[in-house]
């Protein structure tokens, strides 16, 4: 049987968005790089590179930038990447040093590791691609290379805030439980189902009334969607 990499359709979905606006990419990446938020582990703190899973933080505009640009460069072939660090023959400063390195473990460490949580944050992920294709000005239907305008200067292309997202996956979700797949219908989507108890186990929640509040839902169904979920172990 052959194994197919989940991360591949965002890939695909990548690869335009990146190919006339490399130098937007580079420059949301460095951002990043330069200046990422610090996150502490059972070690200490590893140097601002995101955490996966990463359920539990809302990352910033340019962090989910960064994320879409690893899994992008993860699996690129020949040249073409992203990665602003990869053509200079040496590295100017030890602060480039650094940030090359944080910019490394992102695409070598933790995108291996989303492919291992892809289940929990393949909505979420996608909603980071729709946001993109949506804000990045460049890529406007029918629009030819002659005719290519300038992209928007990064701070005025922001994806959504944590609340947009969170409908963004909400509604994502819907969509797809509408659609249905092949075969047996499934009444309930086991990736939401998932997300729920994802969310409950980051122990933010101190009830299950508090969890269904933020997610925007019922007690009865966050309840009812961490049994169905304990069940299907």
């Amino acid at each position: 049987m052959i194994d197919i990499d989940p991360l591949n359709e965002v890939y695909h979905r990548l690869v335009p968005l990146v190919k006339d606006n490399r130098d937007w990419w580079r420059a949301a990446v460095r951002r990043w790089a330069s200046a990422p938020p610090v996150y502490f582990d059972d070690d200490g703190f590893d140097a601002g590179v995101i955490p996966v899973p990463f359920s539990h933080v809302a990352l910033t505009s340019d962090e989910r930038l960064a994320l879409l640009a690893a899994i992008h460069d993860s699996l690129v072939r020949g040249i073409g990447r992203i990665d602003p660090w990869r053509e200079l023959p040496s590295l100017p400063s030890l602060d480039d040093d650094r940030m090359a390195l944080r910019y490394g473990i992102l695409v070598n460490d933790r995108v291996p590791e989303l492919r291992n949580h892809w289940v929990t944050h393949q909505t979420e992920v996608e909603v980071f691609v729709d946001e993109v294709e949506r804000n990045c000005s460049s890529m406007v239907t029918g629009q030819t290379a002659t005719e290519k305008v300038r992209v928007v200067d990064p701070p005025a292309v922001r994806l959504a805030d944590a609340e947009q997202i969170a409908e963004a996956v909400v509604a994502k979700l819907a969509k797809a439980k509408s659609r249905g797949k092949r075969g047996a219908k499934q009444k309930y989507d086991p990736r939401s189902d998932r997300r729920i108890v994802d969310a409950w186990n980051t122990g933010q929640y101190r009830t299950a009334k508090d969890l269904a509040e933020a997610l925007g839902i019922t007690y009865v169904d966050a309840k009812a969607a961490m049994d169905r979920h304990r069940k299907r172990k």
